[in-house]
């Protein structure tokens, strides 16, 4: 799955976190996920550097395989983990995070009014 330029044009942290998630969902056990962006995008940035980004990939079960720094580019290759036999925290967490990013965008989609169930 490729997302390539496409994480820094959207505005809204919570909707570039579903653009990952949904990534992650897509791509099979010890597939591969790439990015791209501008470099310019991390070197600046006040809330996600590099190092931030590649923790945050890694609690999503992605290991950076390959992280390329050219003058205007940043390209990173990351390998979606094999879950073990039986389902982790890490992977009841990732749904949650997946669900909660998911009612967000829900919930701006309609204003921010949720119906009462």
């Amino acid at each position: 799955v490729a997302l390539s330029m496409v994480l820094n044009c959207e505005g809204d942290a919570v909707r570039r976190g579903a653009m990952i998630m949904g990534a992650v969902e897509m791509v099979r056990e010890g597939g591969l996920i790439l990015i791209s962006m501008p470099k310019a995008c991390l070197d600046n940035s006040r809330f996600c550097s590099q190092r931030v980004l590649l923790g945050q990939l890694k609690k999503l079960a992605l290991k950076a395989r390959r992280v390329i720094n050219t003058r205007s580019l940043t390209l990173l290759v990351l390998q979606k983990k094999h879950r073990a036999s039986n389902v982790t925290d890490a992977t009841a967490t990732n749904d949650t995070r997946l669900a909660h990013i998911k009612t967000h965008i829900s919930e701006k989609k309609m204003g921010g009014v949720v119906q009462a169930g």
